[in-house]
């Protein structure tokens, strides 16, 4: 068991993901059998809710995730980061996690959903969805936890420091832009300046 998986934040996340899906896929089979154009989209829209709290917890899992294998290679020994290739010293993760972030992925952000969620699903008429009560109970967990203590940042090393300067003068040199190529078959005219007089 590794420390991402051990990490109580971390099914704690868990736990609201799937209770957001679960009570996702109700509101969505209820949308379906919806009387009223109205009644539809407001049972969408909660559906929608649900699945973006669902979103924003999947990312602050791996977030969490990708912080505590950090950590355990940081703990790790150094030579073996300085023995590895170049190429495989930046994650993968750390690229995945650039492209995923088009929604912001924060607790604040997450509770704040979940919170709409359950007072919109009580404010529907009908009874409440089996899951609410789940819900109201993760939600008030999650805000009676104390936030986590972050361990203070190690400072990078001068060797580290060399690598990521260089390589990114390198990605700026490689991402400048070429100069425009003249049209195939037209002769390239040498600039003259201002017409003479």
């Amino acid at each position: 068991m590794n420390a991402a998986t051990a990490d109580p934040c971390i099914a704690q996340l868990t736990e609201m993901a799937d209770c957001a899906y679960r009570l996702g896929m109700a509101f969505g089979r209820e949308a379906e059998q919806a009387a009223s154009r109205k009644e539809r989209i407001e049972l969408f829209r909660l559906f929608d809710r649900c699945f973006f709290s669902l979103r924003v917890a999947i990312a602050l899992k791996f977030r969490l995730g990708s912080a505590a294998r950090a950590a355990e290679r940081a703990a790790g020994d150094e030579r073996s980061e300085r023995e590895r290739p170049e190429s495989l010293r930046d994650s993968p993760d750390r690229d995945r996690e650039r492209d995923r972030e088009v929604e912001p992925a924060s607790l604040p952000v997450l509770l704040g959903a979940l919170e709409g969620i359950a007072a919109d699903a009580a404010a529907l008429p009908g009874p409440e969805p089996a899951d609410l009560p789940t819900l109201r109970e993760l939600i008030a967990r999650a805000k009676s936890t104390p936030a986590p203590v972050q361990a203070p940042r190690v400072p990078p090393t001068a060797a580290s420091l060399r690598t990521r300067l260089a390589g990114s003068a390198t990605a700026a040199v490689m991402t400048a832009p070429a100069p425009p190529r003249p049209a195939p078959g037209l002769a390239v005219r040498r600039a003259t300046g201002p017409p003479r007089r």
